[in-house]
């Protein structure tokens, strides 16, 4: 008898219908991988919370301020990252570096296996080899922002233009020459006169200071209303006017407020996921 086999047109029927799942159930296959990502990403931001609430229980409540110093030796005043002060976290509520990495953020992805939160153990050696140097913790894929930026007529998603007073206040104050101004409250003058003071992320500052928590939506201000729910302080990383660099699809971002929780905001939405943050970190950046 002579052995089975498939046919050469058999043959070619089978890799056909292959190539035709293929086509069919790779792109649920992507799309499961960035949802995925994006929960990944979220829990990051969630470990952020916890670690942020056990900091503030023993610091009279306060939040740590932004990244102060930076370079292997620590000994560069930050003036464009917008990040929490590694040294204040890591390692005591902060175990793992690893976290400060979106695992949607290919290029950081890419860093972090080359070790750029690491000092060489040796001048000249690998980074991958040293060890974790928390003032090397950077905004490469999540922001933090140390006050207390609550959406407001500045930070809703109707702006296109920040007001240029609040811009050059914010710039000023994280480029300072002196580190004591990233752990301070600090104030505006708008066009009009008016003063605005931002204050320092800080347990209570809600109860304390309502003034400056003014609920503009609909129906006025309810008392019982958590604001701490509705601070942003943390999120991933996004470049301005919607068409730049995005970790996620739909275009969105994972943001972590005040209280603990996280949620995801699709673009243009609410701040930050809207243009109001780009144009403030933006306003850094370009010093």
């Amino acid at each position: 008898m002579k052995n089975a086999g498939f046919t050469l047109v058999e043959l070619i029927l089978v890799i056909v219908i292959i190539a035709l799942l293929s086509f069919i159930l790779l792109p649920a296959q992507l799309g499961y991988d960035g949802v995925a990502r994006r929960a990944s990403c979220a829990n990051n931001l969630k470990q952020f919370g916890v670690a942020f609430k056990m900091y503030s229980n023993e610091w009279d409540g306060k939040f740590p301020p932004i990244q102060t110093w930076m370079g292997d030796n620590c000994d560069v005043k930050n003036k464009s990252v917008l990040m929490f002060n590694g040294p204040a976290l890591y390692p005591e509520y902060l175990t793992d570096h690893n976290i400060l990495v979106c695992p949607s953020d290919l290029d950081s992805r890419e860093r972090l296996d080359r070790g750029f939160m690491k000092t060489p153990a040796e001048p000249g050696g690998y980074r991958q080899f040293g060890l974790v140097n928390p003032c090397l913790f950077d905004d490469s894929s999540y922001y933090y922002t140390g006050w207390a930026l609550y959406p407001d007529a500045d930070l809703n998603e109707d702006v296109t233009v920040m007001p240029e007073a609040f811009l050059e206040s914010f710039r000023n104050v994280v480029t300072a020459e002196s580190a004591y101004e990233l752990d301070e409250d600090w104030s505006y003058t708008d066009a009009y006169g008016g003063e605005h003071q931002i204050l320092r992320l800080r347990e209570g500052m809600e109860r304390k200071e309502k003034k400056f928590f003014v609920d503009n939506s609909e129906g006025g201000t309810d008392p019982n209303r958590n604001v701490q729910s509705q601070i942003a302080i943390m999120f991933d990383r996004f470049d301005s006017r919607g068409d730049g660099l995005w970790h996620h699809k739909p275009h969105g971002i994972n943001v972590l407020y005040m209280d603990g929780h996280v949620k995801f905001i699709k673009y243009p939405g609410r701040y930050p996921c809207n243009d109001a943050w780009p144009e403030l970190a933006d306003a850094v950046k370009r010093h």
